[in-house]
C-alpha cells in the first residue's frame, strides 16, 4: 500500500477469528452503519481507540477486541441501545427486558433477514390529519386510525400530542421507519385541521417541512415538499372525517415538523432544491427496509431536477469516493453531479429515458470492475466477481499463472492491483479492463447517451479512462471553475 493511502484496520486483521467479516463488501459502504465494534457501546469495557478518520469511516486502529458480525436483524442504532443497556447491569442480571411488540408489524424478507417495514411520512400526515378533524369536528380524541395506504396494507397508527382552540385542532404521528435506517424516525409529524370559508380541503407546510425551489420535482416550485400522494391521502381521510361528522364547509390542513429542518440537512433535500425541511412522502405510504426502489427515486429526481435547469451533459459517480477523487484530482464541479450507489444501470436508463446526451461516470475499480463483466448493480449481495475480473484481464496483459492465482485468493482490489503491479501488467491490464467497461455502458445506454467513464483506485490513483472522457471534461457543468 502507498504511503498515505487509508487504511481498513478491520478489514485486514487476518488475525481476527470472524475475518474476513467483510469480504465482497463494497468499500463505499464502509461506515458505522454497516461496519462496526459492536464493544463500541460499552464504553470502558472497548479496549479500542475508536474514532472515525477524514472519510468517515472507522478507525479501529487502536482496537484490541475481535469484531464481531451481527448476524440478527435488528439495525445497528437499535443493537448499540441493547448493548449499552446490557453494560449497564450487573453479570448475572444481563439478559435484555422484553421488548415490547411494535403497532405496526409486517415483514419484508431482505436478503437473508426478516426486517419490519415502516410507514412513510404521508402515512403519518395522513393519519394526524384524521385525528385532527376528528377532534375538531366531533371533538373526539381518537387514541389512533387505522389507514388504508396505497400499498393496499392497512396501518395501524397511534395519535398524540392532542391539542385545540377556536375553529382549530392539532395532533401528531411519531413517524416509525421500522428497520429501514430513515433519519426520519421517531420525527413527531403534526397536523393542525381548521375551519375554512371555502369549499374543499387545502393543503401546505409549516415549519420542518421544506420548501420547492427548483423545477422539475413532484411540486412547483414555492409549494410544501409534500408529494403529490401524500396529499391524496391527507385530503381523503379530511373528507372522510368531514363526511361522517355532517360538516359541509371548507377544512385547512397544515402539516408541521419540529426538528424537521435540521434533520433535513442529512437528506438529499438541500442537494434537490428542497429548503427548510423535510419533504411528506411515499407513493406506497410503506416505508420498505434498504429500499433499493427508494434509492432509484432518488437518482430519478435529481436526474429530473437537472434536466429541468436546462442540463444535457451529467456527471454521476456511485459514491463519496468518487465524488472526492472527481472534485479534488479531477477539479470537477460536483455541486450538480449525481450519486447513483450501485445502481448504474438504473442510472442509464434513466438518463437516456430524459434526453441527456453525455455522461461522465467516475468511480472506484472496486464498483466499475463488476460492471466491466455486465453487473449493473454493484451491490455484494448482488455481484462480485471483482477478483475474476482482474484475473482475467491481468492474465490477458500476461501475467504470470502464480500472479492469476494469487489475484484470485486476493480480499480486496488494491491487493489486487498491487500484484498487477508487481508483474509490470497494470497498465495494459487497466487498459483492457477499461475498453470493456466503456463497452457494457454503452450497450446498456444505448445509441442516444453517449456514456464515458474514469477508473480510479485509492492506492493507485487513475486507472483508466475511456477515450471521450477528456472531451467530457471540458464541458460547462461538468468541468470546475
Amino acid at each position: 500500500m502507498e504511503q498515505g493511502a487509508p487504511s481498513f484496520p478491520f478489514f485486514t486483521h487476518r488475525d481476527c477469528p470472524y475475518f474476513p467479516c467483510h469480504e465482497g463488501a463494497d468499500l463505499d459502504t464502509f461506515n458505522c452503519a454497516f461496519c462496526y465494534c459492536p464493544l463500541y457501546a460499552l464504553g470502558p469495557a472497548c479496549g479500542g481507540d475508536f474514532r472515525y478518520n477524514d472519510k468517515g469511516l472507522k478507525d479501529c486502529t487502536g482496537c484490541t477486541k475481535p469484531h464481531e458480525g451481527d448476524a440478527g436483524i435488528r439495525m445497528v442504532k437499535e443493537r448499540f441501545r441493547d448493548l449499552a443497556a446490557l453494560a449497564a447491569m450487573p453479570m448475572h442480571d444481563s439478559a435484555p427486558e422484553p421488548v415490547e411488540k411494535p403497532a405496526f408489524e409486517h415483514y419484508l424478507q431482505v436478503g437473508k433477514k426478516n426486517m419490519r417495514c415502516g410507514y412513510t411520512t404521508g402515512t403519518c400526515a395522513a393519519a394526524a390529519a384524521r385525528g385532527a378533524a376528528e377532534l375538531l369536528l366531533a371533538g373526539t380524541a381518537l387514541p389512533g386510525v387505522r389507514i388504508l395506504t396505497p400499498a393496499g396494507i392497512e396501518v395501524p397508527v397511534e395519535l398524540e400530542e392532542y391539542s385545540s382552540g377556536d375553529g382549530w385542532a392539532q395532533c401528531a404521528v411519531r413517524k416509525d421507519a421500522g428497520d429501514d435506517p430513515d433519519v426520519t424516525d421517531g420525527l413527531l409529524v403534526f397536523a393542525r385541521v381548521c375551519r375554512t370559508d371555502g369549499p374543499g380541503v387545502d393543503i401546505d407546510g409549516g415549519g420542518g417541512v421544506g420548501r420547492v425551489t427548483r423545477e422539475g420535482l413532484d411540486q412547483p416550485v414555492g409549494a410544501a415538499a409534500i408529494n403529490h400522494v401524500p396529499r391524496e391521502m391527507i385530503a381523503e381521510q379530511v373528507s372522510e372525517a368531514a363526511s361522517s361528522n355532517g360538516y359541509v364547509g371548507g377544512l385547512r390542513v397544515e402539516i408541521f415538523v419540529p426538528g424537521g429542518a435540521e434533520v433535513a440537512r442529512r437528506t438529499f433535500n438541500p442537494r434537490l432544491g428542497i429548503e427548510g425541511g423535510i419533504s411528506i412522502l411515499g407513493t406506497s405510504g410503506i416505508v420498505r427496509p434498504m429500499s433499493e426502489q427508494a434509492i432509484v427515486d432518488t437518482i430519478r429526481t435529481e436526474m429530473n431536477v437537472r434536466r429541468a435547469e436546462g442540463a444535457t451533459h451529467l456527471l454521476v459517480m456511485p459514491g463519496n469516493y468518487g465524488r472526492d477523487y472527481a472534485e479534488g484530482e479531477l477539479g470537477l464541479n460536483v455541486d450538480e453531479a449525481v450519486q447513483c450507489s450501485n445502481y448504474i444501470g438504473e442510472a442509464l436508463d434513466i438518463a437516456s429515458s430524459l434526453g441527456f446526451e453525455t455522461l461522465l461516470l467516475v468511480g472506484h475499480i472496486g464498483k466499475l470492475a463488476k460492471v466491466s463483466a455486465g453487473n449493473m448493480n454493484t451491490h455484494s449481495r448482488t455481484s462480485d466477481a471483482r477478483a475474476e475480473v482482474l484475473a482475467a484481464h491481468g492474465a490477458l496483459a500476461g501475467a504470470s499463472c502464480d500472479a492469476v492465482e494469487a489475484i484470485m485468493q486476493s480480499i480486496t482490489t488494491d491487493e489486487a492491483l498491487a500484484i498487477l503491479q508487481d508483474e509490470g501488467v497494470l497498465g495494459p491490464a487497466m487498459a483492457s479492463l477499461t475498453q470493456r467497461l466503456g463497452e457494457r455502458l454503452q450497450q446498456r445506454a444505448g445509441d442516444n447517451l453517449q456514456v464515458e467513464c474514469i477508473v480510479f483506485s485509492l492506492a493507485h490513483g487513475l486507472l483508466g479512462k475511456t477515450p471521450g472522457a477528456d472531451g467530457l471534461l471540458r464541458i460547462e457543468g461538468i468541468a470546475g471553475s
